[in-house]
C-alpha cells in the first residue's frame, strides 16, 4: 500500500467500529420486541455481521499503520491509524459481547 492511500485509510477503524456498534445498539433497540418473539437469532447474525466490519475497519487501519509507521515526517497518520485499529478491535469485541448477551440471557422482557 503506497503512503498516499494508506493516510486516507487511517481513519476507517476508527469510523467503522463506533458506526457498527452504533447501528447495532439502535437496530437491537428496534427489533428487539418483534424479533424476540419468534427470531432471536437474528439479533446474533447482526451482532456478527457488524463484528465483522469492525474487524474490517480495524484491519485496514492496520494495514495503513503498518505502511506509515516509519514515517517520520512530523504526520500524525501513524499515530491515527495505530488507534483507530485499536479502537475498531475494542468496538469488535464490544459488539460480539452484547450478542452474547443476547445468547446467554435470552430475551427479557
Amino acid at each position: 500500500m503506497r503512503a498516499p492511500a494508506a493516510a486516507q485509510l487511517s481513519w476507517a477503524g476508527l469510523a467503522l467500529g463506533p458506526g457498527a456498534w452504533a447501528v447495532y445498539t439502535l437496530a437491537g433497540y428496534a427489533i428487539a420486541s418483534t424479533v424476540c418473539a419468534r427470531h432471536w437469532v437474528a439479533l446474533l447474525s447482526l451482532a456478527a455481521a457488524l463484528a465483522v466490519l469492525a474487524v474490517c475497519g480495524a484491519g485496514l487501519s492496520a494495514l495503513a499503520y503498518r505502511t506509515l509507521a516509519g514515517d517520520r515526517d512530523g504526520t500524525p497518520h501513524a499515530l491515527l491509524a495505530g488507534v483507530a485499529a485499536a479502537l475498531g478491535a475494542l468496538f469488535a469485541a464490544v459488539i460480539l459481547l452484547q450478542g452474547s448477551a443476547v445468547l446467554l440471557l435470552g430475551c427479557e422482557r
